[in-house]
């Protein structure tokens, strides 16, 4: 591990330079998994260095993506939430197992394949800020997404 001590013969200020930020940053990264923060370190890393590239070209972008895809959905924003449930003490809906996201056209999927084996269930209501193919495992500690 790279050690950045601020306060020393080549920076009397104390004030840290653009390079110690950046590996202070990058050391508190190392198993981060979300991107954008990578993103950010990375882009602090080459600021200190001078290395900012001048321009992204239209070559080096990629193509515009309308929806991430999430498990076996497409990742348009869902709009029917089904929960599948297992049999228990004789009730076919007795035990909330797993809840699904769809959009409009992965809705049948949902319950025929992503449910299959379960009592499914549509709730009502718009699922605000879900994707199509998020999940949630109630039989898992968290969730198991």
């Amino acid at each position: 591990m790279i050690h950045t001590d601020i306060h020393n013969v080549e920076n009397p200020s104390g004030k840290p330079t653009d390079l110690q930020v950046a590996i202070h940053v990058g050391q508190r990264l190392l198993d981060s998994d979300n991107v954008l923060s990578l993103q950010e370190a990375l882009r602090l890393l080459l600021r200190a260095l001078g290395a900012e590239p001048d321009a992204a070209s239209a070559v080096d972008e990629p193509p515009a993506v309308e929806a991430i895809p999430v498990g076996s959905g497409c990742g348009v924003p869902a709009a029917v939430c089904i929960e599948g449930y297992s049999p228990r003490d004789g009730l076919a809906h007795g035990s909330l197992d797993h809840t699904v996201y769809a959009c409009a056209g992965h809705t049948a999927d949902a319950r025929a394949d992503w449910l299959s084996g379960y009592t499914t269930y549509t709730c009502t209501g718009t699922p605000e800020g879900r994707r199509c193919g998020e999940r949630f495992d109630y039989t898992t500690l968290g969730g198991g997404q």
